[in-house]
């Protein structure tokens, strides 16, 4: 039922026009623009390239493989790639002017909205894109769909003790080297 529900999802999947486009930084954003449009993904990340090929990305939408695979490109290479779109992070500063100083068409995007809130950050960066592609409908729906879940957790977890975890973000050898201790709302 999920793959017939993914395959449906592809199949009613368009934009007005596709798009070649360029994904500065912002690893997530790429599956998300590959499923939501038939933009040509040019550039991407190569942590993107490497997560787009362990999921159903790569069977049903396996056009990204085609892309460069870039982590720091430099500001000429991204200008001569002749992109219909490029989107970066807001937190690249020198890319994005530099982009719309060479007056190319640039999506800035943010990871922080409301403490990195990952529904409001997608939100956030679902209403940039729908400015470039048919995809206000599909973006409803997901956030939609998202929120729901949410207000099922929370009603399924109201009485429940809250757990605090420890969130670790680098281990070096046998030491961790930066975590952070909070109690999970």
């Amino acid at each position: 039922m999920k793959k017939l529900l993914f395959l449906l999802l592809i199949a009613i999947t368009t934009i007005a026009n596709a798009k070649n486009v360029v994904v500065v930084g912002l690893w997530p954003l790429p599956p998300i623009v590959s499923l939501l449009s038939d933009a040509n993904l040019t550039l991407i990340p190569k942590a993107s390239y490497s997560a787009m090929e362990h999921s159903l990305i790569k069977k049903y939408r396996p056009g990204y493989q085609k892309a460069i695979l870039a982590n720091n490109p430099n500001l000429e290479e991204l200008i001569l790639l002749n992109a219909d779109l490029y989107i970066c992070g807001i937190s690249n500063i020198k890319i994005c002017q530099g982009l719309k100083a060479a007056n190319l068409n640039v999506i800035e995007l943010t990871t922080n909205i409301d403490s990195y809130n990952s529904k409001l950050t997608l939100a956030h960066w679902l209403k940039e894109l729908e400015k470039h592609f048919d995809i206000s409908e599909k973006s409803r729906s997901i956030i939609e769909y998202i929120s729901n879940i949410e207000n099922q957790i929370k009603t399924a977890t109201a009485n429940a003790k809250k757990p605090t975890a420890l969130i670790i973000h680098r281990i070096d050898k046998d030491n961790i080297t930066s975590g952070i201790l909070m109690t999970i709302l």
